[in-house]
């Protein structure tokens, strides 16, 4: 028998990835699937350990200590049961239900304390400089909090390209600095101050841009710009490794592009 109420099973299955914010005075209810994949929970950090009571008879776990993550599933469509994560010497319990609309991920991520101050221009001009300067950095406290990607995404327009080369993720301060490769076949002008990135139905655009605005066939050109916080100003946990598209604006006409899957988080990292 299902024991999640249904405001509650709405609420856990109104989404295939969750980003959910630690709290230990509840209990949260998560979707699983059981005919197809597995649900990945994430959490910040090592996770201490699992309790659960019905692994193997209503669900199938797979866990490795010392890990930040689980994968479940449910062995049947009306499995139910309750798993206790240990966590940073806390207790979270999760209220497990098989689902046809299951969370595939859930990531688990600390509560911001204090207010979501805007970072300021000068903080972004300084960590692009830091992006652009990775190769050379050598001393690790610099490099404390920050997640690398180099996904090599090609998003296509009509007659030229951009490759996201690389992704940085400075989780301190909540921004992200994209670097991207332009090849184009004839003269191409964007606007550089419109330059954005989309991942699933959410827009990213640019807080800082460091580029021409021109692209010459044969000539490939680099483009890096700074993203910071999501559109409501609230933090965006975005992991660098999403599925990004690069959205580009020239100066004629603009391109749609069709967004990817769901956004990861990255608290995890």
């Amino acid at each position: 028998m299902n024991l999640i109420p249904l405001a509650l099973a709405a609420f856990a299955a109104a989404s295939p990835i969750r980003e959910v914010p630690l709290d230990d005075s509840r209990v949260i209810p998560i979707a699983v699937p059981h005919d197809q994949g597995t649900t990945t929970i994430l959490f910040p950090a090592a996770i201490q350990g699992l309790r659960a009571a019905k692994v193997g008879s209503e669900f199938q776990l797979a866990y490795t200590p010392g890990q930040s993550f689980f994968s479940i599933r449910a062995l049947h469509p009306e499995a139910a049961d309750v798993v206790t994560v240990l966590y940073n010497r806390k207790a979270y319990v999760l209220q497990i239900s098989a689902s046809a609309a299951p969370n595939y991920s859930v990531t688990f991520f600390e509560p911001s304390t204090g207010s979501n101050r805007p970072v300021t221009p000068s903080r972004l001009l300084g960590l692009l400089d830091k992006a652009k300067a990775l190769p050379v950095l050598t001393d690790s406290r610099l490099l404390r909090g920050v997640t690398v990607a180099a996904p090599n995404t090609v998003s296509r327009y009509a007659d030229f390209t951009a490759t996201l080369e690389q992704v940085i993720r400075f989780d301190a301060d909540d921004t992200l600095v994209f670097r991207v490769r332009f090849r184009s076949s004839g003269p191409v002008a964007y606007q550089p101050d419109a330059l954005a990135v989309r991942v699933a139905d959410r827009i990213y655009t640019a807080a800082l841009v460091d580029a021409s605005g021109v692209i010459n066939p044969g000539e490939p050109a680099i483009a890096w710009f700074v993203v910071t916080a999501s559109p409501d100003g609230s933090r965006n946990h975005l992991a660098p490794d999403n599925d990004w598209q690069v959205l580009v604006t020239r100066l004629d006409t603009p391109i749609p592009l069709i967004g990817p899957p769901a956004p990861k988080s990255t608290t995890s990292k």
